[in-house]
């Protein structure tokens, strides 16, 4: 088939059309694009061809040439001829799941981003160090993940919710607060205290005991970066060790509430309590 141009000019098809119709576009005999492709091949830019790449409506590496995606909520696809379209970035605020596009996630899944664009579905579970974990496993899916927070090593993905907006652990010596990781505790409710683990874990937080390492609520904590060689201590705006590791040659004491390697003058090592293999520097 051979569609005339606006001209009159008759023209013939070339075989990249396929069978499919053309148009010649001016009066030049070699300006001729195909309007319709044979052989299934998928129409664009005036051209036929078996597989195209297209993001936000332009052609992959000829930008300017227009395309589309088979969905209109996806803004970069590939298309091919022998399988369905594949969607690899959603617009719209939908979210991209097995390579299409949804009004939300799945049951059980968690969704990832809250912009206009790239939102997709994730596992539920933690995202660490860019990568989906299973709480419950621990073992990571090798799904790829982002943290609100560019300071947060360990965010939320909850089951059907939008992740990575709450942080559970800051790194680069931030503190944890209100999902968040900030510089300081300024914005920590009044009674919070700055607890420092390490350049990694620290939190604004109410005072609490950690003891063998773990809070009153069984969550990890540690001594050993407040005081050395303190096993159990009470955290507050001035942090003291009550417990002291008797394995810790060099810092066994427990003495103003500190670790030390010797008791000061007037002082000696009492185990305390009595059987419990814990020393503590008391007056002679």
């Amino acid at each position: 088939e051979c569609l005339e141009s606006d001209s009159g000019i008759s023209c013939a098809c070339p075989n990249s059309c396929v069978g499919g119709g053309c148009k010649q576009m001016s009066d030049d005999p070699n300006d001729i694009k195909c309007t319709s492709c044979g052989g299934g091949k998928l129409l664009v830019g005036g051209m036929c061809t078996s597989r195209y790449e297209c993001k936000a409506k332009k052609l992959v590496g000829q930008e300017e040439i227009a395309c589309s995606c088979a969905d209109e909520h996806c803004n970069h696809c590939i298309r091919r001829i022998d399988r369905e379209d594949r969607c690899l970035a959603c617009r719209n605020a939908r979210y991209r799941y097995m390579s299409a596009c949804y009004d939300t996630c799945p049951a059980g899944m968690s969704g990832e981003g809250t912009g206009n664009f790239k939102r997709r579905c994730v596992p539920a579970g933690e995202c660490f160090k860019r990568q989906i974990y299973n709480k419950t496993t621990g073992v990571g899916t090798g799904i790829q993940c982002k943290c609100k927070f560019a300071l947060c090593q360990r965010c939320e993905f909850p089951a059907d919710e939008i992740g990575g907006l709450t942080c559970n652990t800051c790194w680069k010596k931030q503190f944890l607060v209100n999902g968040g990781c900030r510089a300081d505790c300024s914005e920590a409710p009044d009674g919070y205290i700055e607890y420092k683990p390490g350049r990694v874990g620290r939190q604004c937080r109410a005072p609490f005991v950690c003891s063998d390492g773990q809070d009153e609520d069984g969550n990890e904590c540690n001594c050993h970066q407040i005081h050395r060689g303190c096993l159990s201590c009470n955290i507050s705006a001035i942090a003291t060790c009550t417990k002291c590791d008797p394995n810790n040659l060099e810092r066994r004491y427990l003495s103003n509430g500190g670790c030390t390697e010797n008791c000061p003058s007037g002082f000696e090592p009492v185990e305390s309590p009595p059987g419990s293999g814990f020393f503590e520097c008391l007056k002679e």
